[in-house]
């Protein structure tokens, strides 16, 4: 089975539980670790991580994934519609269809 995890936390950061989970599915499971989006606004505004995405393996059955963030605003503007999205959405695209199952992590 595959699943698509959608974490609130980065892989690479302070291992706790969502980590936890997607390697223990990923023991038996095909898994895709979706590390939270950083985007160009909260680039400009607060430095940090820049809002390029990547993917990497972490083992055989445990893949991470970052959408690039270049065309993504702020969370605090998702409010204003499902447009603000829309970039996201189209990166998502190939990761849903592969997907047997979406978990969200929160």
């Amino acid at each position: 089975m595959k699943i698509l995890y959608f974490s609130p936390i980065e892989y690479q950061g302070l291992k706790q539980r969502p980590q936890y989970i997607a390697e223990g599915l990923a023991r038996q499971h095909e898994v895709t670790y979706v590390d939270p989006t950083v985007s160009m606004m909260k680039f400009l505004l607060k430095g940090g991580e820049k809002p390029g995405g990547y993917a990497y393996r972490v083992n055989e059955h445990l893949k991470v994934v970052r959408l690039s963030g270049a065309f993504s605003v702020h969370r605090s503007l998702e409010a204003l519609g499902g447009w603000v999205a829309f970039s996201e959405r189209l990166q998502l695209r190939k990761y849903l269809r592969e997907a047997d199952l979406v978990w969200i992590g929160y």
